[in-house]
């Protein structure tokens, strides 16, 4: 699977900064309660088979979340 992401994350004190590569939208906190709220919210629904529907911002956390708990030799 090829996946493109148009931003890039950087890791901060209290969680992330995205920067969205086509500078059209501005920079993003995602802190960690941020995630870890999420992360209940969406394992919950899975959970109770339910699809969740997930907001812009839940997309993107969706997406590093991914990418920090797949293994380094998976290519993104």
């Amino acid at each position: 699977m090829i996946r493109e992401n148009n931003y890039i994350a950087e890791q901060t004190e209290k969680g992330f900064q995205v920067f969205f590569q086509n500078n059209m939208k501005s920079p993003i906190e995602v802190s960690y309660d941020d995630f870890n709220e999420f992360a209940n919210r969406y394992n919950r629904n899975l959970a109770e088979g339910k699809e969740p529907e997930l907001s812009d911002k839940e997309k993107l956390m969706l997406s590093i979340w991914q990418m920090i708990l797949i293994p380094d030799t998976t290519t993104h």
